[in-house]
């Protein structure tokens, strides 16, 4: 009885690894990674980002790469620089992030900004600190009309020129203090981004920012985008973009070769090259 018990176990766990072995098994597995793969590379927008101490830096004295990024950044010498921030036109998010009624703090150009949407659809950039009591109005501040008010005492500033357009507590008639305004930023909302200008010496804009028509007609659309935080000056990203010198050097046998130079030209990284074109000629506006 028993042997003839075995022997029907047997069968039935060898017809139960062939059924998992068929063909047909692995359909529903496959289909699923097929479907991953598709929403992955083709329906998920990229947002691939590459932190400070994992760019340009070889760690050396058993140090981790965020030590060592901050121990050069201590020995460096300082001489002459250029001005923290150049004058021009500064991406602060994408439009589709800023909901009509909505107030976002963000920080950029050395300062903290408050960016709010009308109901009507319009942006606008304050400074964020009310001066009243230092609230952050991005930070809690409530959308009025075409103002921002501020979380703490309710005072409320017009978009379009930082000026205070109420305060609750004042009596009828009574006159808002000439200190009652914050700086108002110059926005733009163009190819899908909403910039901000920004000038050293406070200058209206000098040049304005070109409208890309395949954006705003749907042509293109934003599927993703890597971010890369390197230790050096902001203008030094546009002078590297622009330099095919650079790029015809150090990129074209890196296309798998990472960003340390002492292995880019290993048979690995060098099977595969990438060329750089491009020329260069004075334009007739800023």
């Amino acid at each position: 009885m028993l042997p003839e018990l075995l022997h029907q176990l047997v069968q039935q766990t060898v017809s139960g690894s062939e059924s998992l072995l068929a063909p047909w098994a692995w359909a529903p597995a496959l289909v699923l990674l097929i479907v991953l793969l598709v929403y992955g590379i083709f329906l998920r927008k990229l947002d691939y980002t590459r932190s400070l101490e994992d760019v340009g830096y070889i760690t050396f004295d058993g140090l981790s790469r965020r030590d060592t990024a901050n121990r050069i950044r201590r020995a460096r010498k300082e001489g002459r620089v250029p001005p923290v921030y150049p004058n021009g036109w500064y991406l602060v998010m994408e439009g589709d992030q800023l909901k009509p009624g909505e107030a976002k703090s963000v920080q950029m150009i050395g300062k903290t900004l408050a960016v709010f949407r009308t109901e009507s659809g319009e942006a606008h950039i304050l400074d964020a600190y009310c001066p009243h009591f230092g609230a952050n109005m991005g930070a809690g501040g409530r959308v009025v009309g075409d103002c921002i008010e501020c979380p703490f005492h309710g005072w409320q500033f017009r978009g379009s020129d930082g000026r205070c357009a109420r305060i609750p507590v004042l009596a009828e008639g009574g006159k808002i203090p000439e200190m009652a305004r914050v700086t108002s930023h110059i926005v733009k909302e163009v190819n899908g981004g909403l910039y901000l200008w920004f000038d050293a010496e406070g200058r209206e804009p000098t040049w304005d920012l070109p409208v890309i028509e395949e954006i705003e007609t749907g042509e293109w659309s934003f599927k993703g985008r890597t971010r890369h935080f390197v230790n050096c000056h902001i203008e030094e990203i546009n002078q590297n973009g622009a330099d095919v010198g650079h790029l015809t050097t150090v990129h074209d046998p890196s296309f798998f070769g990472g960003t340390d130079l002492r292995y880019i030209f290993r048979w690995w990284s060098s099977f595969l090259w990438q060329k750089f074109s491009a020329t260069w000629k004075p334009c007739t506006e800023p």
